[in-house]
């Protein structure tokens, strides 16, 4: 079986808080910072690739910091990149 995976990559860097921050308010990071891939095309991709599927993504990313670390998780999954473009503008 092929899967053709279509939608969103994206690039989630989650902060968590003790509180919810005031407006106009520093606050002071005490925790970890995470950060992975995520969308649900992207999510799907990886999840599918890593079973073994012979997976494909179909999706558009930066061709910047962030497009290099979601490019870089596809292919640690094994997912094919081929239809993945890489643009420069913010169209």
């Amino acid at each position: 079986m092929k899967v053709l995976c279509i939608g969103n990559s994206s690039y989630d860097i989650t902060i968590p808080v003790d509180n919810y921050p005031e407006e106009n308010k520093k606050i002071h990071i005490n925790h970890e910072v995470v950060e992975c891939g995520g969308g649900s095309g992207s999510n799907a991709a990886c999840l599918l690739a890593s079973w073994g599927v012979d997976t494909t993504i179909a999706s558009v990313i930066g061709n910047d910091l962030y497009g290099k670390k979601i490019k870089e998780e596809y292919l640690k999954y094994g997912v094919n990149t081929k239809y993945l473009i890489e643009k420069n503008d913010k169209t």
